[in-house]
């Protein structure tokens, strides 16, 4: 049994990833730090300055996640983009080789 036979891709599922991806990146972008309009309710300025720690720590992690979505996204964009390429080259390279054989069946 060949290799190919055990090999399917859904390159519109990969486009349906990156898209997905995309908008989840969009969402953690454009999430507000509220925590500056806590710092009043907070009474303690050691719960504060924690809360402000959390804060911008949270801002860092949201930022690598932000870079990891993107990279996601475009890699599963470029997959079925590079698979969809294959898939097209290999349909090509048969329809040349049976036209080749001047439609004998042999």
């Amino acid at each position: 049994m060949a290799v190919a036979d055990h090999i399917a891709v859904s390159t519109s599922e990969l486009r349906d990833i990156g898209r997905s991806v995309a908008k989840l990146r969009s969402h953690f972008e454009d999430a507000k730090d509220l925590v500056d309009s806590y710092d009043a309710e907070m009474g303690s300025g050691e719960v504060a300055d924690a809360l402000d720690a959390f804060a911008d720590d949270w801002k860092k992690k949201r930022k690598q996640l932000c870079e990891g979505l993107e990279f996601l996204g475009r890699t599963a964009g470029e997959a079925a983009k590079a698979y969809d390429g294959l898939d097209q080259h290999l349909a090509d390279a048969l329809l040349k080789s049976q036209s080749g054989k001047g439609g004998s069946g042999t």
